[in-house]
């Protein structure tokens, strides 16, 4: 656990506390030399950081990830809404649900923050992502402060900070797509399907109707959503979901 913590970050640990949480205490260099005592807390074994956020102590349901092979949990229909597009989108490998708490100082006054989400992104960038309905930075000052405090921290572990409000995650015709695909997530792959999909796309994208019509089965348009959500081929759902969206392979997973 120490050793993935330090490749995680790729900073000095100075303190390491193994029981049911961990915390590190992390040196950084930052622009504002008001911002001291950095600590991040995570679980052992890379579980959600659960904090009452004073409204509700506990997750509103789980979801289950094909991409993560887990239960992951969501606190309000929106972070559900995002956590099918991490689902769907082939450049991000991995996602994480509220997985660490970061505490610090600045000016003598203690803050800690949780992200929503951190995102594991294909070149090996990881986003912070923090939902929200919708975010005026006027309107809460003294939070909108610990939010800027908190990308200044992330952004000197190398990691940009996102906010992504509704009508991003919700922009259509892409969401209705991005549902879709992810509700056939759990169908089942055989070796014969990720064969026939490479030899259709190895030399170049083809449109998602042809795709389909070269598939065998009952189910062609499941299985290659399914094969989108594992990451063999990417959908371009630009534009939704139409006969004319294009199909690519993803050369990292293919036979």
């Amino acid at each position: 656990m120490v050793s993935d913590y330090r490749d995680h970050y790729g900073i000095a640990i100075r303190d390491i506390s193994l029981f049911e949480k961990f915390s590190l205490s992390l040196s950084l260099s930052l622009a504002d030399t008001q911002i001291e005592d950095v600590r991040v807390v995570r679980r052992q074994g890379g579980g959600h950081v659960r904090i009452s956020n004073g409204r509700r102590a506990r997750a509103m349901g789980r979801y289950f990830s094909v991409k993560m092979g887990n239960l992951l949990p969501w606190e309000s229909r929106l972070e559900l809404r995002d956590l099918y597009r991490c689902e769907v989108d082939p450049k991000i490998t991995s996602y994480f649900v509220q997985p660490e708490t970061m505490h610090w100082r600045c000016a003598g006054k203690a803050r800690r923050y949780t992200p929503d989400r951190i995102d594991h992104v294909a070149g090996g960038q990881r986003r912070v992502i923090e939902i929200k309905d919708s975010f005026d930075p006027k309107a809460d000052t003294d939070y909108t402060e610990k939010l800027e405090q908190a990308s200044q921290i992330y952004a000197a572990l190398g990691h940009n900070f996102e906010i992504r409000e509704r009508s991003a995650i919700l922009n259509e015709p892409s969401f209705s797509a991005i549902e879709e695909i992810q509700a056939y997530r759990r169908t089942a792959i055989t070796p014969v399907d990720i064969t026939t999909v490479h030899h259709a796309l190895r030399s170049e994208s083809k449109p998602l109707s042809d795709i389909l019509s070269m598939m065998n089965g009952a189910h062609p348009k499941a299985t290659l959503f399914a094969m989108a959500v594992r990451r063999f081929v990417n959908i371009d759902v630009t534009n939704g979901l139409h006969d004319g969206a294009a199909v690519s392979l993803l050369e990292a997973n293919s036979p």
